[in-house]
């Protein structure tokens, strides 16, 4: 019987969340995606997805927070980058970079103008 390294087939991958916490991610990918296997892939990358709880960057009916938010300052409203949707573009970047990983160069030559996880 064979026995399989899972340490050598994971991934973890960390980003500062906007609260200055670090958010981790792990993710398995032991099979690139070419021409011949996205079945095994997909299914393999859904795991994670769900295992990591992600589902709302690939989710068409969950919208990532607005940019920009108003503050109040003094008597003053005024627009500001919402943190929050800075940190979903940096989990999303985490997520995208991890699925190009995932990918044979082939493959990521059709998708190499797709922005965010969702598009992929």
């Amino acid at each position: 019987m064979a026995t399989v390294n899972l340490a050598s087939l994971s991934n973890q991958i960390q980003t500062p969340a906007a609260n200055s916490t670090t958010v981790s991610f792990t993710f398995n990918t032991p099979v690139k995606i070419d021409q011949s296997n996205y079945l095994i892939w997909r299914y393999q990358v859904l795991a994670s997805i769900h295992g990591n709880k992600l589902e709302k960057f690939i989710d068409e009916s969950i919208n990532p927070p607005p940019s920009h938010i108003a503050q109040r300052v003094g008597e003053d409203l005024r627009s500001i980058e919402n943190p929050d949707f800075i940190t979903w573009i940096s989990h999303d970047q985490v997520m995208l970079g991890w699925l190009l990983s995932s990918m044979s160069e082939g493959i990521i030559s059709l998708v190499f103008n797709l922005e965010t996880s969702r598009e992929v």
